[in-house]
């Protein structure tokens, strides 16, 4: 699969369907319909038998090999593998009927006898249900069939961003300031429903081939003040990934907000802009200390091309303090508007002085 480029010539970002930016109203993109899974909390007791229905009771999963592809599932025949994470895998499939192409999410069998793996695998299909939004993965259904729990998904062609980091290196403003506006769009409709993703990265930003933006990954999203967490870790011991973690996250601390989101999309495009990990260490505990500790180095030793509002805007959403941050999606959207609007013009004066020296 071809990896998009991202260039200076990036398309406006599309805007959030409701409370828009700037006033404006487009509606999400018709590729796919999406009804939102009925999904309920799962209940504490014994383990039922599997059956059809979406509750998201843990079951008695098969318990042959994990590596075993499963030919359909429910009303979804299995097209073929997309990828595996330690949760489980996820598949390209066609709804029996419809033909719909989906993304089927398959929980491990190996986790889907473990009550809170389950209950974090259908919190995620409610995340995703409760936010509509053209630059957020859509969901369809939910539910179980055979002892495995499912979630199926819009499926959407590209590459992460990280993929398209690793093929070109570091990308130009211009691309960065796209996706910026693009997740801080979907982080403000995420805050109206008081929903914190909690792991923002390049790796959850897929990259479509018209080079616009899908967030992916809903399976750390959690409600603003619910403090039952299953202790989901993507290394080192935290909620989320240590090198985008925020310090609240590090110190493990429940009452986190979207300026945890803010601070790990302003590393995120940190790594866009340099091509570079913001921190690095041998191990996560060495990440997470200079995550706590050591401020950010100026992205323009790596990037001479930055503007400087460019980088005080990276400075803002990065602050160790959550207090200093930009408070809202909606101040961090006021400062991409700016730094796109001073980038407009400083690339109008250079060809207006290449006009010249051209003469």
């Amino acid at each position: 699969m071809k990896v998009p480029e991202i260039q200076e010539a990036v398309p406006a970002a599309p805007a959030r369907p409701k409370a828009s930016v700037s006033g404006e109203a487009p509606t999400p993109p018709p590729t796919v319909k999406s009804e939102s899974p009925q999904v309920s909390t799962p209940p504490a007791g014994p383990r039922s038998a599997p059956t059809a229905s979406p509750s998201a009771k843990a079951s008695s999963a098969p318990r042959g090999k994990e590596s075993e592809q499963t030919p359909s599932l429910g009303r979804y025949e299995i097209v073929a593998k997309l990828g595996e994470g330690g949760m489980g895998k996820v598949y390209q499939a066609r709804h029996k009927t419809t033909g719909q192409i989906v993304a089927l999410k398959v929980l491990r069998p190996s986790l889907a006898r473990k009550q809170q793996f389950v209950e974090r695998f259908y919190r995620e299909a409610r995340a995703a249900a409760a936010l509509k939004h053209p630059n957020l993965v859509g969901a369809i259904e939910v539910g179980e069939s055979n002892g495995f729990h499912f979630f199926a998904m819009e499926y959407v062609e590209g590459a992460t961003l990280l993929k398209v980091i690793e093929k070109q290196g570091a990308i130009p403003e211009a691309g960065a300031l796209t996706i910026a506006h693009q997740v801080a769009s979907v982080l403000d409709t995420a805050l109206q429903q008081r929903i914190v993703h909690r792991d923002i990265k390049p790796e959850n930003l897929m990259v479509m081939p018209d080079r616009s933006m899908k967030l992916m990954d809903m399976g750390l999203a959690k409600e603003q003040g619910d403090d039952h967490d299953t202790k989901e870790i993507s290394g080192g011991g935290i909620v989320g990934t240590p090198m985008y973690a925020s310090p609240e996250q590090v110190r493990g601390e429940k009452d986190l907000d979207v300026r945890s989101d803010i601070y790990s999309l302003g590393l995120t495009l940190y790594h866009a802009v340099t091509g570079e990990l913001p921190y690095q260490g041998a191990t996560a505990a060495l990440i997470m200390a200079k995550q706590l500790n050591e401020p950010l180095t100026d992205p323009r030793r790596k990037n001479p091309n930055l503007s400087l509002n460019f980088v005080m805007m990276l400075k803002r959403m990065t602050e160790k303090d959550r207090e200093r941050r930009y408070q809202t999606p909606q101040e961090l959207l006021h400062a991409i508007r700016n730094c796109r609007e001073r980038l407009a013009e400083r690339q109008a004066r250079e060809e207006e002085e290449k006009g010249r020296k051209g003469r």
